[in-house]
């Protein structure tokens, strides 16, 4: 079995998560593989600033593919299918509007590393490579969980909000961390602190998430006023948001498996219309 190797957004900012990378795959013994790096991720994190990081990366003596300089696109896909509508005259079935990478993977949030991959019989290399020029391939993934459903449609619309200029500067060094714009050390102990918790940095909205209503509902009581009632509400709203994005997202797969037979059973009346 053969398979290309690849770890995704190197960059001094997943410093920690590389490492961790790395060392996954050294206990693998998987000895080849490529490293995707981003020249200044954000534009906050240029390599030559981090010198230490880009020892570490020249001394594992792997590929390097430069993965763009900030990752962050100046044209969104949205805009890249308006002009395709309008030129060509097409309208496509749907559109994402407002999701500025996906990195070739099912992560479209930024928050978590992608598990989906493709699957090709070959018995070298050179057949696993042939098989991808092809399209003999398939594809397949994990299944996506809630707590990664949370952290990609809370970052893309955090992001929305952000690009709007609608997040308050007061609250941005906070929000900033949870969606992983800026590593702060400060602002990482000040959250932990504040909510208690030990959590893993992709799982730390989730941990918000279920923490913040319970802090409301304590506030509201110490405080017995109309904006504390607001921020309780505000709270639940946001703690139950996961579960409606969850059956959102079951009533889309099962849209998606209908829409191949719709197709086929589409292309066997056309076929009869001219017979």
């Amino acid at each position: 079995m053969y398979a290309i190797v690849e770890i995704h957004d190197v960059s001094p900012f997943y410093k920690q998560e590389v490492y961790q990378a790395v060392e996954f795959l050294q206990r693998l013994k998987i000895d080849k593989f490529s490293l995707l790096v981003i020249l200044n991720y954000m534009e906050e994190y240029p390599l030559y600033k981090h010198k230490d990081f880009v020892g570490f990366l020249k001394a594992l003596g792997q590929e390097i593919v430069l993965h763009g300089y900030s990752h962050e696109a100046k044209v969104k896909l949205y805009q890249i299918l308006y002009a395709c509508e309008e030129k060509y005259k097409i309208k496509s079935l749907r559109t994402r509007p407002y999701i500025s990478f996906t990195a070739g993977s099912d992560d479209h949030g930024g928050m978590d590393v992608g598990r989906t991959w493709i699957e090709a019989q070959a018995l070298s290399k050179e057949e696993f490579l042939q098989a991808l020029r092809e399209g003999r391939t398939s594809v397949d993934t994990e299944k996506l969980g809630y707590e990664r459903l949370l952290n990609m449609i809370s970052r893309v619309g955090y992001d929305f909000l952000l690009n709007k200029g609608k997040i308050p500067s007061a609250l941005k060094p906070f929000t900033g961390f949870i969606f992983m714009h800026s590593n702060n050390p400060i602002t990482e102990l000040f959250l932990r602190t504040f909510l208690g918790t030990n959590a893993e940095r992709h799982s730390f909205l989730k941990e918000a998430s279920d923490k913040v209503p319970k802090l409301a509902l304590e506030r509201l009581l110490k405080e017995p006023y109309t904006s504390t009632l607001g921020e309780l509400i505000l709270a639940l709203i946001l703690h139950s948001a996961p579960t409606f994005l969850a059956y959102g997202q079951k009533a889309e797969e099962k849209r998606q498996k209908r829409l191949p037979k719709a197709s086929a059973s589409y292309q066997r009346e056309k076929r009869g219309l001219h017979t």
